[in-house]
């Protein structure tokens, strides 16, 4: 739901916080897929929610395995970019988990993992 608002390009706030307040406590229902669309969703939007994002970045790092390689870790680490949130755990996580899979990452992922790390001066 709260891609279909990003999508639009029209921001609904109180909708917006509903959706974040109430996905907070229910991450562990969501696939990998929602994870990485959760967080591009929140990056499009410029929505800087911080209990969501907290546990996004903790749900991510715990089935970091389980999250497309090809795009799915590379989208959540540029949300994160995106929205200036330095989550040292998540992007050391993802940057560990990035290497094995650098073959199989498409052209866009590999800008924008490149870009999210450089953009936080990660090291």
């Amino acid at each position: 739901m709260a891609w279909a608002v990003s999508n639009e390009g029209k921001v609904h706030l109180t909708l917006l916080n509903s959706i974040a307040a109430q996905s907070v406590g229910r991450l562990d229902e969501f696939d990998a897929q929602g994870l990485s669309t959760t967080a591009w969703s929140l990056a499009t939007l410029g929505m800087r929610y911080t209990p969501l994002l907290d546990v996004l970045a903790a749900a991510a790092m715990a089935r970091i395995d389980e999250i497309d390689g090809t795009q799915g870790l590379s989208n959540i680490v540029w949300s994160f970019a995106r929205l200036a949130v330095e989550n040292k755990p998540l992007f050391t996580a993802s940057a560990a988990a990035s290497v094995p899979r650098m073959s199989s990452l498409c052209p866009q992922a590999l800008a924008n993992t490149s870009w999210s790390f450089a953009s936080i001066l990660f090291e």
